[in-house]
């Protein structure tokens, strides 16, 4: 089975589910079509997972903790227009799990999964603005899109600096099959578009003018 940086593969699967609400689902039950990881099967089992799926994991268990603790506060302590109540429940949750992410973007070189997470991202934007929690999250998913695009871009830099400074002569000989660099290039357009494109209503076009991640 082949996996490298640049082959998207069967990677994609992480945003089954989690972007269905493009496709025409609640976006407010979309999270839900996929059950998250749990640990102490997976542990046991001895399962292994892309950072990605461990992400996705992670940001659906935060956000319906967070959905239900949010109705409750408000309900219980009488909390309208203010969320002092729940940020003193989620605010070191929440500076933890930015924590553990910037860690991983530290060392991280895989464009393919910070792609996906940009999208998983989006998705759960959409999802709190549908349950109406935007007001108490949107703040925090904010701050995680600020760590993914800043590390894309040093990444896509990097890939960048590599094909400007490779000498054509240790990459391969010429034959009649494509050239390896001419692999690389056409397998990681390809990726980047399937992921720019899942969860498309079918025929629907890009927006113009629009250079981030839908």
């Amino acid at each position: 089975k082949r996996g490298d940086a640049f082959v998207l593969g069967d990677r994609a699967k992480v945003l089954d589910g989690a972007i269905s609400a493009e496709s025409g689902l609640d976006a407010a039950a979309a999270v839900v079509l996929i059950p998250p990881i749990n640990a102490h099967v997976a542990s046991m089992n001895g399962e292994k997972y892309p950072y990605e799926m461990i992400f996705r994991s992670i940001m659906s268990h935060l956000i319906d903790a967070a959905t239900n603790e949010y109705v409750f506060a408000r309900q219980f302590f009488k909390e309208y227009g203010q969320n002092d109540c729940f940020h003193a429940i989620f605010g070191k949750t929440l500076s933890l799990v930015l924590e553990q992410l910037e860690n991983y973007l530290f060392n991280c070189h895989d464009a393919i999964a910070i792609l996906l997470m940009i999208k998983l991202t989006h998705s759960y934007k959409r999802t709190v603005k549908a349950r109406r929690i935007d007001k108490v999250l949107e703040p925090f998913l904010d701050r995680v899109t600020n760590l993914l695009w800043p590390r894309l871009k040093m990444v896509m830099d990097a890939h960048l600096r590599s094909i400007r400074s490779a000498n054509a002569k240790k990459c391969g000989g010429g034959d009649i099959h494509p050239h390896l660099i001419s692999r690389r290039y056409a397998e990681f357009t390809c990726s980047i578009l399937l992921i720019l494109n899942r969860g498309r209503k079918a025929g629907s076009n890009m927006d113009a003018g629009n250079d981030k991640l839908p």
